[in-house]
């Protein structure tokens, strides 16, 4: 039996200072206050209900948090409520204890009565063994494709994308994103003809190389990609490639065509009740959480 509550969290509520330490501790990256600044950038999307963050508290000591970023998500025009799990953070003084699995647990029954139908994510090399072998969740993983920037619509057949997967909700992620990138964000389009990405640098040894991210891609129409593409092109700065990172059974995949496997993080997902389809996911980079 656990000595430590599992319980929802308000950020701006009195753990506010508790969640940013263990955070940042975790992370090792910020302060406090600008870990706290980041989760509410990354998380906070826009829509019906907000996202969700869960904390266990043991003697009025906060020694774990995760959040559940909401997505309104549509499958053939039904739809379709997913939690993102990111930000899992466990004390380093309680370790060993089965915060992170049962936060995950109780995250499961309280989302479920949310109307959520999945649990997602994109786990690291760490933490997937955990979600996949310890919490029952199922796994996909990831294609990428880098097409050449100054000719980018050049790599853009003539098919016309036919989605029949969970689409992603483009215009609630572009709305998040934009918050945390600013004007490295674009958009091109609207509506069911839609490209939008950020504007990245790599480093080199001959120093950074620019390059553009797909955050998100939908067409209606044949060449509805390459009239997509062309236009970007043209508002873009000079990169020197673009990169779309996709799921491996998204059903546009195909009219984009030449993907290959890739190596970053791969999908987990984990059904909140039976009677949900079991995917495809038409996802695309934009809807992760480190996007």
């Amino acid at each position: 039996m656990t000595e430590y509550q599992i319980e929802p969290l308000d950020l701006n509520s009195v753990w506010r200072d508790q969640i940013g330490k263990v955070v940042s501790e975790a992370f090792h990256n910020d302060s406090a206050a600008q870990t706290l600044e980041r989760i509410e950038k990354t998380t906070a999307t826009h829509g019906a209900r907000p996202s969700i963050y869960f904390g266990a508290i043991e003697g009025g000591e906060l020694i774990g948090f995760n959040a559940f970023i909401r997505h309104e998500l549509e499958l053939a025009g039904n739809p379709i409520i997913a939690y993102q799990s990111c930000w899992t953070a466990t004390s380093s003084a309680h370790r060993g204890k089965r915060v992170f699995q049962n936060i995950i647990l109780e995250a499961h029954r309280a989302l479920a009565l949310e109307g959520g139908h999945f649990v997602i994510g994109w786990p690291n090399p760490s933490s997937e063994p955990l979600f996949v072998h310890k919490l029952g969740y199922r796994r996909e993983g990831s294609v990428k494709r880098n097409i050449f920037g100054p000719m980018a619509e050049h790599f853009f057949g003539d098919l016309e994308a036919r989605a029949g997967g969970i689409n992603q909700n483009d215009a609630q992620l572009i709305d998040l994103k934009r918050g945390l990138h600013g004007d490295k964000l674009i958009v091109e389009g609207d509506g069911q003809d839609l490209l939008w990405g950020v504007i990245r640098s790599r480093p080199t040894r001959l120093g950074p190389i620019p390059y553009f991210e797909v955050g998100g891609l939908r067409w209606s129409k044949p060449s509805g990609a390459k009239l997509l593409a062309s236009g970007m092109r043209r508002r873009l700065p000079l990169v020197a490639y673009w990169q779309i990172i996709s799921e491996r059974r998204n059903t546009i995949n195909p009219a984009i065509g030449k993907f290959q496997e890739s190596s970053t993080n791969p999908l987990i997902w984990y059904p909140l009740s039976t009677n949900v389809s079991d995917g495809p996911f038409d996802f695309f980079g934009g809807i992760r959480d480190v996007y």
